[in-house]
């Protein structure tokens, strides 16, 4: 008998018939490099039955022998890229499917150990053969049905092997913001299926302060399960618990959470929200120093979607206090004081539950304690070492390299104080859009001192660093003391502080020093609904520079929590170097889908996706590039063909079936403005380029297939009615565009040359000048 076997996770109703000891189920197509022997003799010498390889959940407890995870006392996933087995575990199974193989094994492992080691995963579910999708809708429908047949019998570990399973469904569609590829009626009948599977599941499996799940999901999502299990769960504040009838959470963790704490001529202005299934607006009063507090709602996003569907959106509130000794107090309708918590953002200040935890403005010093937020007087020296004592006697800190930057902070702050600093930044691993434009500007044209974050292994940084000194390694000490030193951070895209370096304990325990002002100078023109990423409050932003009055209209809805004097019109910096020059170029550059590109960390390239090249977008686009009429026309007329991969996919490019006419190109290894001046044509989907192309002047076909919707909902774009070119639906439709276009000359119709004049704010080449001399503008008010 051999030791050991291998079978693939798609297989795994062959496993009866594997003739080994032990077996290796994955769901990969490599090869390891792990040492199988070494971990079978450590299954073998302790009895253990399993083995898992590259789990999801991150909270392990390390074994420094074989940097193992005992795991006997928790929980397990099995949608892993590997585990073994002790075959003698599979030979009284008498399920036949996939889901039910797994969970006999959940159900009747005695022993086993999950790895530490984490492989380059992005995906949850492969089965080629259906040529499913983890996004795809058989996930959701057909396979519920069978989660729901095997919850019938099932209980202990295997129903929450089943439930974890569930979760995932939730888990990974939750990204699917706007649209979502089940629609009403399908949603409809997952809803339905849901119900007759969580009638089988007990409630503790779905309590999170009962049952640690393999993923991490927040009381919104358990509140979300409940009223599908239900049909309708009531909650009320009482007691300082939520009751309910299953009991679900304790109102400790539903709080008021302080999202920014700004400063602006002697007042204080917060941003707050609360969980409306907790509270009622009514029944939440705010004190200083025991007067009452005037606030006011708003209807800034503060929300989330499964499903394209919303699951909850938490009540946003602000209100203002004057810079003064002050305490402020949040108390519900019985005059009980409420949990004060503070965001993840750097602009909420503060940590949460750390009472040493201070922000200083002006001369005034805040903090939190006992739920009571106090602004008192500014002893910087006294409040620092009470932070880091604090911190360390409690041992909350698991590593000393943020009070390295502190400390660093601390030491040169009167060096940078009065320097007048500018930071911006694009895609770290490339550059050539907005960030390097302005970052370029603001250090060729005025006194301001500018700085350029990127990656260090790139083109971009390498081009940059031969002609400026003042281009910052992502991740590097000097780029965090800049920019907690900086005055101005001009973001280009989101999560502006997880670009300046701070993210997790990093961004947490430095946040009460990062006081630089953001402003959005965009990535691309705002004409989508991208309020969850783009409102006021996600990055506390302060000027967001726009190009039209389309995309004021946009920003200017309740959602977004923006004023006109908010929104600047200067136009994109980018633009300044859209000088067009065509050299018979045929570009198609289509934007991503939430739902086709894998996760990754910020700064870095997303890695393959082994599904990638069954979903519809691949199958759309590879059968555009290579069609033989579209190929055959420009060679007729003396046209290339290029197709710029977009950033979030440049790792599949590989899939691709290429052609001796076509060029694929990865969007790293170009720069935009090189590549868009000298195409004659662009063809595009709902690509945010358009309007670069547009500000030019050039022809524009967008391709709308009815197999590709777009990630996010087209707000105030309008295609058919301020669109920049024809709309083709199909294949032939834009064969038949591309005719007349290259017929013409490629000269714009004149009825989308009058568009681009309405659309556009400026067509000029000031755009730089105009951000810049509007951030000096706020400075001096």
């Amino acid at each position: 008998m051999d030791r050991c076997s291998v079978i693939s996770l798609k297989d795994i109703k062959k496993i009866k018939s594997i003739n080994s000891d032990y077996v290796i189920i994955t769901d990969k197509d490599y090869e390891f490099n792990f040492n199988f022997n070494k971990i079978i003799n450590f299954m073998k010498y302790n009895n253990y039955q399993l083995y898992a390889l590259c789990p999801y959940n991150g909270n392990h407890r390390l074994i420094k022998k074989y940097g193992l995870v005992n795991i006997n006392d928790g929980y397990f996933n099995f949608y892993l890229e590997c585990f073994i087995i002790k075959k003698s575990l599979i030979e009284e199974c008498k399920y036949e499917n996939e889901y039910g193989i797994l969970m006999y094994l959940y159900n009747h492992a005695t022993y086993y150990y999950q790895s530490y080691d984490r492989l380059d995963i992005n995906i949850v579910y492969t089965d080629k053969n259906k040529n499913t999708f983890y996004i795809d809708k058989n996930w959701y429908l057909d396979d519920m049905k069978t989660i729901c047949e095997l919850s019938k019998n099932c209980k202990g570990k295997g129903i929450n092997y089943l439930f974890n399973m569930y979760l995932l469904k939730l888990y990974y569609n939750i990204r699917q913001v706007e649209n979502s590829i089940i629609n009403d009626n399908e949603y409809n009948e997952f809803l339905k299926l849901s119900r007759e599977f969580l009638n089988n599941v007990d409630d503790i499996y779905i309590n999170t302060d009962n049952v640690k799940l393999n993923i991490n999901i927040n009381k919104n999502i358990v509140y979300y399960i409940l009223n599908i299990k239900y049909e309708s769960v009531k909650y009320k504040l009482s007691d300082d618990y939520i009751k309910c009838k299953y009991n679900v959470d304790n109102v400790k963790s539903n709080s008021i959470v302080v999202h920014c704490i700004n400063y602006k001529k002697g007042y204080l202005y917060f941003d707050c929200s609360y969980d409306k299934t907790c509270f009622e607006l009514s029944n939440v009063n705010i004190y200083g120093n025991d007067k009452k507090i005037d606030y006011d709602k708003t209807d800034i996003y503060m929300g989330n979607k499964i499903f394209g569907r919303e699951y909850y959106n938490d009540v946003v509130f602000t209100f203002k206090v004057k810079l003064e000794d002050k305490n402020i107090v949040f108390k519900n309708k019985d005059n009980e004081k409420i949990h004060v918590s503070f965001g993840n953002n750097v602009s909420s200040r503060l940590i949460t539950n750390r009472k040493n935890s201070y922000w200083n403005i002006e001369n005034k010093c805040l903090k939190c304690n006992d739920n009571v937020i106090t602004i008192g007087k500014k002893n910087t020296f006294v409040n620092e070492v009470k932070f880091i004592i604090s911190e360390f006697r409690h041992k909350k800190l698991k590593t000393i390299k943020p009070f390295i930057v502190r400390t660093c902070y601390f030491l040169t702050h009167s060096f940078y104080k009065n320097k007048d600093i500018m930071v911006s930044y694009d895609k770290l691993y490339k550059g050539g859009d907005c960030g390097e434009y302005i970052f370029k500007y603001i250090n060729d044209n005025t006194s301001s001192k500018a700085y350029y974050i990127v990656n260090k292994n790139t083109n971009t940084y390498n081009k940059l660093i031969k002609n400026y000194k003042n281009i910052l390694v992502y991740g590097s000490l000097k780029c965090k003391i800049i920019c907690l030193n900086a005055k101005h951070i001009l973001a280009s895209d989101s999560l502006a502080a997880s670009f300046c370096s701070f993210n997790g304990y990093m961004r947490d325990y430095n946040k009460n020093l990062f006081n630089a002002e953001v402003h959005c100078i965009q990535h691309g023109v705002t004409m989508q609904n991208m309020y969850h990423r783009q409102n006021r409050i996600f990055d506390n932003n302060k000027l967001y520079f726009i190009s039209s009055i389309y995309e004021q209209k946009n920003l200017l809805k309740k959602e977004y929590g923006y004023n006109k004097e908010n929104l600047i019109f200067s136009g994109l910096a980018r633009y300044d170097g859209l000088k067009s020059n065509p050299k018979g170029v045929i570009l198609i550059i289509p934007t991503w889908r939430v739902d086709v590109a894998s996760s990754t960390s910020s700064g870095k390239v997303r890695p393959y996706n082994n599904n990638f090249k069954y979903t519809n977008y691949f199958k759309v686009y590879n059968s555009l590039i290579n069609n033989k009429h579209i190929i055959e026309m420009a060679r007729k007329n003396n046209y290339k063909i290029k197709f710029l991969i977009h950033p979030t996919l440049i790792s599949n490019i590989k899939d691709y079936d290429k052609n001796d006419y076509v060029e694929i190109i990865p969007s790293n290894t170009v720069d935009y403005e090189d590549i868009l001046v000298e195409s004659n044509i662009m063809i595009t989907d709902y690509s945010g380029v358009q309007y670069d192309f547009a500000y030019m002047k050039k022809p524009i076909i967008y391709y709308h297939n009815d197999d590709l919707p777009p990630s996010y909902g087209n707000g105030e774009m309008d295609y058919q009615n301020i669109g920049f070119g024809g709309i083709a639906k199909c294949e032939e439709d834009v064969v038949s565009l591309l005719i007349d276009i290259i017929n013409s000359n490629c000269r714009l119709n004149k009825k989308y040359d009058k568009r681009v004049n309405e659309f556009f704010k400026y067509l000029d080449y000031n755009n730089c000048k105009r951000i810049y001399e509007a951030i000096k503008k706020y400075e001096r008010e």
